[in-house]
């Protein structure tokens, strides 16, 4: 059984004993990750476009799985300090340079 109340995250109830290979028909993306209580599993391709999990014991509880954007914190560092100097550029340039029209002889 598995419930998924969002689209990036969802979570899977397995029964049985031993190891399993999950395959999800959800696209394969690098931001997929997957934990079983507090331990992370593993996340593959499967199938050359699908998304894999997998379990080393299926009996230890449910699998949650669930997709962040990688390295979003950086890129919005990089963005804001981006802005950052185009704006002191922008307005220290403005501020020192005065225009000055060309006198007409």
């Amino acid at each position: 059984r598995w419930t998924r109340p969002v689209h990036d995250r969802f979570e899977v109830e397995l029964e049985g004993k031993g190891g399993a290979v999950l395959a999800f028909r959800q696209p394969f993306a690098m931001g997929w990750e997957a934990w079983q209580g507090d331990k992370r599993l593993p996340t593959l391709r499967v199938l050359a476009m699908h998304l894999g999990v997998v379990v080393e014991d299926v009996s230890l509880g449910p699998v949650r799985v669930e997709y962040s954007i990688p390295m979003l914190k950086q890129g919005l560092a990089a963005a804001a300090v981006g802005l950052g100097l185009m704006g002191i550029g922008f307005f220290g340039l403005r501020r020192r340079t005065r225009f000055t029209p060309l006198a007409r002889k």
